[in-house]
């Protein structure tokens, strides 16, 4: 039997512990993800194994695919720089990564760029108003149009000065627009980011690395040194009826393989819904006004819903892996919602028909304290144990064909609230506290 004990950190900040203030530090983007495997995998890229950040390499190997030169390990990671409150557990646990397939994850900047007016046929007219000449003079702004204002509830007043473009062109960036998203890509080895150039859909790639291509023609593919080809046709999607709709990316998730020699490796998905509940709570104080007037108090109910790829098969001409899916209490909080757990994997030969190996997960829950009505958003899925199944020539699970399954023990000193409560600092973690 294989025992691995996880330090599962359900950090508590406190006012001794910042070692950067609010009005030092500078959050990444307001960016929501499209899963929570995509969250995990950001992180991965965001806080790397190593000593300088002090997680640990946790990785537990499975299986290897193996075809025509490029190998494509399943394998299970385990980030270990902690659990935040609001943090969903991925379909193999809280804090664990299972994601063969790689992924091209948008990072949004400001607003998604579908939705900026700086991409496509706007984005002239959005730079003139920031015309200027060469280097060394003066900047000059040119007015392009009239303004409607309403100052505290007070007839709209049309005006023409001079200002009216800088106003406009700081309201529009404030708004988001005028930063186009960056975009990561993370498979077989290859990582690294590009962004859109707005006006000719270029692809740029940022602190190029490898020489990858990336080419955008209705869906994202890739080509290696090699000549393999990559081919991100499932796509994972976040929205929204509330402001978070413009600031939810994408999630290119890889479809399909081509080799050099025309084989192929196929990635198969069902489609899954997930439901998302924000509390926020902020108050602001028009001083335009008098006296000044104060403006959205009190607590904001908002939300996401995400349309998600849970992968099922992956079938080359030798092998069909196939991951098979069970019912999961944690993230599912309306009916429709379906969101699923892995529960085993099973490899067959495609020659034979017959079984090779499997894998079987084991999972319980980790329980919130002082908890809510709504039962996902005080249960986290915690994976306990996973075991290879071996089958003998008749197809029959053989012990001597099996290995001891791997358990988990986790650090649980500490209860964590249901992750909407307000419990948490300005980096998401548990502060005990906040109220």
């Amino acid at each position: 039997m294989k025992n691995l004990y996880i330090l599962l950190l359900f950090t508590i900040a406190t006012a001794k512990s910042f070692s950067q203030t609010a009005s030092t530090f500078i959050p990444k983007v307001n960016n929501i993800p499209t899963s929570p495997e995509a969250a995990l995998l950001g992180r991965f890229g965001d806080i790397p194994v190593g000593y300088y950040t002090g997680t640990a390499n946790i990785s537990i190997p499975l299986y290897m695919i193996s075809e025509s030169g490029i190998e494509i390990p399943i394998s299970l990671n385990y980030h270990s720089s902690g659990i935040k409150l609001a943090d969903e557990a991925t379909w193999v646990g809280l804090g664990w990564s299972l994601a063969p397939e790689g992924s091209i994850i948008q990072e949004v900047r400001g607003i998604r760029d579908q939705y900026d007016i700086n991409f496509g046929s706007s984005a002239t007219s959005f730079k003139s108003r920031f015309n200027t000449l060469p280097m060394g003079t003066y900047k000059k702004l040119l007015q392009l149009g009239i303004a409607t204002l309403n100052f505290c509830g007070g007839p709209p007043i049309t005006i023409e000065p001079s200002w009216v473009d800088s106003f406009e062109s700081v309201n529009g960036l404030l708004q988001g627009n005028g930063q186009p998203d960056v975009y990561h890509y993370n498979f077989a080895g290859y990582s690294g980011s590009f962004y859109i150039v707005p006006e000719t859909k270029e692809i740029v790639k940022l602190n190029q690395t490898d020489n990858v291509i990336i080419n955008l023609s209705g869906y994202f593919s890739a080509t290696t040194p090699e000549g393999i080809v990559y081919h991100f046709e499932a796509v994972e999607t976040a929205y929204s009826s509330t402001p978070y709709e413009n600031y939810a990316g994408h999630t290119h998730k890889v479809s399909s393989i081509i080799m050099n020699n025309g084989k192929t490796i196929d990635f198969t998905y069902i489609d899954a819904h997930l439901s998302g509940r924000t509390y926020s709570q902020s108050t602001t104080l028009n001083f335009r006004c008098t006296p000044p007037a104060i403006v959205n108090p009190g607590v904001t109910l908002g939300g996401t819903n995400n349309d998600i790829k849970i992968l099922s098969q992956i079938k080359t001409d030798e092998i069909i892996i196939t991951f098979n899916l069970g019912n999961r209490d944690d993230v599912n909080v309306f009916p429709n919602d379906t969101g699923k757990k892995l529960e085993s994997i099973d490899i067959k030969s495609v020659v034979t028909n017959k079984k090779i190996k499997s894998f079987l997960f084991n999972y319980t829950y980790f329980n919130s304290s002082n908890p809510t009505g709504i039962v996902a958003h005080n249960k986290r899925l915690k994976l306990d144990s996973v075991q290879e199944i071996g089958y003998n020539n008749s197809n029959i699970q053989a012990i001597d064909y099996s290995k001891s399954a791997y358990q988990f023990t986790y650090n649980t000193s500490i209860t964590m609230p249901p992750k909407t409560s307000f419990a948490k600092d300005f980096w998401g973690l548990l502060q005990w506290t906040i109220r």
